[in-house]
């Protein structure tokens, strides 16, 4: 193999290699970074004509989200529509998804995206 793609945080991945320097194992330690947990939402609507829409509101649990079904007929049946939401999240907290998806929901009916009715699955 020539090349390999690793999408796990880099301090993780040189911790899963014994046999890295220990300099390097040290230097990798001190890097930091943020999760990113996704929620998914069905909507029982069609999505507007946006794509990433960005949320500057504090209150609101993600950061920013967009309509998936936007970018292909086959992510969402006619009338209907998906959108996924981003939440960024320290290194070293442990998400508590039921929550973050509850808050998610929260948050697009806050904003105006859904209504209640509209929602027919969280993911």
């Amino acid at each position: 193999m020539d090349l390999a793609v690793a999408a796990m945080p880099l301090p993780d991945l040189i911790a899963a290699f014994k046999d890295a320097p220990e300099e390097v194992a040290k230097a990798a330690e001190r890097l930091d970074y943020n999760q990113v947990v996704v929620v998914g939402v069905a909507l029982d609507k069609p999505a507007p004509d946006q794509h990433w829409v960005y949320v500057l509101d504090r209150r609101i649990v993600f950061h920013r989200y967009a309509w998936i079904s936007n970018y292909s007929p086959a992510n969402a049946p006619p009338g209907r529509s998906a959108l996924i939401a981003e939440i960024t999240l320290p290194r070293g907290v442990e998400p508590d998804l039921e929550r973050l998806k509850a808050e998610t929901v929260d948050g697009l009916l806050e904003l105006g995206v859904a209504q209640k009715r509209d929602v027919l699955h969280v993911v």
